[in-house]
């Protein structure tokens, strides 16, 4: 088996375990729903919309993350969760700024 390939099928894992954490998240969110009595009726496009396109494109995002952090000789250790924290908490304002549209700095 080349490199390419057990990169590709490991970051392809990562992305199958992001995927059914989201997906037990999305089931979830549909039981407490049915549970608690808001709506009997489940809209499932309604329900599944903000999960598939908010939540898979920055998954993929982080799977890709995960194996080159996990490739890099210096980004394995600690060097590399911090790292990867520090870059995440720089661009948290980036993303409600993107979102809201409202400048935050």
């Amino acid at each position: 088996m080349s490199k390419t390939y057990y990169v590709v099928g490991k970051w392809l894992s990562n992305v199958a375990v992001l995927v059914v954490i989201v997906g037990t998240m999305a089931l979830a969110a549909g039981a407490m729903q049915l549970i608690r009595g808001e709506e009997m009726r489940l809209q499932l496009g309604a329900l599944l919309a903000p999960f598939l396109w908010l939540t898979l494109p920055p998954l993929f995002l982080v799977a890709a993350l995960a194996i080159l952090f996990e490739t890099l000789p210096r980004l394995r250790g600690g060097l590399g969760n911090a790292l990867y924290a520090l870059a995440w908490l720089a661009l948290l304002p980036v993303s409600f700024q993107i979102i809201s549209g409202m400048d935050l700095i």
